[in-house]
């Protein structure tokens, strides 16, 4: 293959294009734009129809999972935590706590939409099925249904309603009422009582909703 570098015919061999090259002809400043040399090897596809970079950056083929790591080790604490002080509740700090706990959910929430927006959206995932965005899913849910229960095995006050009285029955309550904020608004008969614990429930809804219009503005 002949290839036309500067008005000099060359043949298409790496070795003979920059050994035999002259850089004082080949790397001169351009008129008018100092700060950009004609000759440079990536700007060949510019000027000169067929020569393309030596070099392109990578793509990425799928989502980055490290997106998915403040719900994971979240939902993992507050099962550790929740757990281990079931039936031990606080009478103070539970302003600070609750905040700490939704500034928290927020940047899970983030992260986890961030990953399905990803899936959905990446070049070679242009053909992505329900089942690439079940994991991270499965993963809010029971981060915020761990979370709900972190909150009430603390703080008991923060909701009212049927909720269980074991560590297993009392999670499954929470996790009624996860699945219920993230499908069909339903709440099992489990009220959230304070503005923060509404809050953190609201959180959850919304980012439902960002999920569900992401999904219908992609099929559409």
């Amino acid at each position: 293959m002949i290839i036309f570098w500067n008005g000099v015919t060359h043949t298409n061999d790496f070795n003979y294009r920059y050994a035999h090259s002259n850089p004082v002809n080949h790397y001169q400043p351009q008129p008018g734009n100092p700060r950009k040399l004609w000759g440079c090897p990536m700007q060949q596809n510019s000027w000169n129809n067929g020569i393309y970079p030596l070099f392109k950056p990578p793509v990425p083929s799928r989502a980055n999972p490290m997106l998915l790591t403040p719900a994971i080790f979240g939902a993992a604490a507050a099962l550790t935590v929740g757990f281990s002080l079931h039936g031990r509740s606080f009478s103070s700090g539970y302003s600070k706590f609750i905040f700490f706990v939704n500034i928290y959910a927020v940047i899970a929430s983030l992260g986890a939409g961030a990953y399905i927006f990803e899936t959905l959206t990446l070049d070679e995932s242009k053909d992505a099925k329900l089942k690439d965005i079940i994991f991270p899913l499965i993963t809010i849910i029971l981060f915020f249904a761990l979370l709900f229960n972190l909150v009430y095995t603390l703080y008991p006050s923060s909701f009212s309603g049927t909720i269980g009285k074991t560590r297993v029955t009392q999670f499954i309550s929470f996790l009624s009422l996860s699945i219920g904020s993230i499908s069909v608004g339903e709440t099992f008969n489990v009220t959230p009582e304070k503005s923060g614990t509404q809050i953190m429930a609201a959180v959850e809804s919304f980012w439902n909703l960002f999920v569900l219009s992401l999904l219908i503005s992609l099929i559409t």
